[in-house]
């Protein structure tokens, strides 16, 4: 499948505001180079990693700015049927994220989403939602202060009519520090 062009406006907050989006407790900071230690053993047969720390240079994957959302924030979009065109298949909705606090190892606790709201003329939702989490596979959730990025393929009723769309992203009580590098909604062509 092939998607377009993302149809949000100010996906990474290169504005370097909220310029385009309904927001509450989110704010717009620079995106400052993070080193992180990670200690793992590799077994390699060229011999050449072993048991060792290895440093990580991380920056924002799409710009210089990110958004950064409060423990309870919240920021939406609106996109009306003139923005989208006819009915697709399926979007391709993708989101960079980051904590700045490691989660617990016994917390699976989902305190982030982004969610994507489809909105038909006949009054009908279908909604797609990306839980914000450091990987529930990665149990000593060591994987904080990088960027994750997750990608959902939504697929839809194309025989159906859409009004509008919603992205949002909210935090309820996320004490980890949330940061969102970007955000994109691309429909399939």
């Amino acid at each position: 499948m092939a998607y377009g062009a993302n149809l949000l406006i100010n996906p990474s907050a290169e504005t370097q505001d909220t310029t385009g989006w309904i927001v509450d407790g989110v704010t717009v900071e620079e995106n400052i180079t993070v080193e992180t230690t990670y200690s793992h053993i590799i077994n390699d047969a060229d011999g050449w990693l072993g048991e060792y720390d290895h440093k990580l240079t991380l920056v924002g994957a799409a710009g210089d700015y990110s958004f950064v959302f409060a423990n309870t924030a919240s920021m939406q979009q609106v996109l009306y049927a003139s923005d989208i065109g006819a009915t697709p298949d399926s979007f391709q909705f993708i989101i960079s994220f980051k904590m700045n606090n490691q989660q617990n190892a016994w917390d699976a606790s989902v305190l982030g989403r982004a969610i994507l709201e489809i909105s038909y003329d006949d009054g009908l939702f279908d909604y797609f939602t990306i839980p914000l989490v450091v990987g529930l596979y990665h149990v000593d959730r060591n994987l904080f202060n990088f960027w994750i990025k997750t990608i959902l393929i939504c697929t839809m009723d194309n025989t159906k009519t859409i009004d509008q769309i919603t992205v949002s992203i909210e935090t309820d009580n996320f004490t980890q520090g949330l940061y969102v590098d970007y955000i994109e909604l691309r429909k399939e062509v």
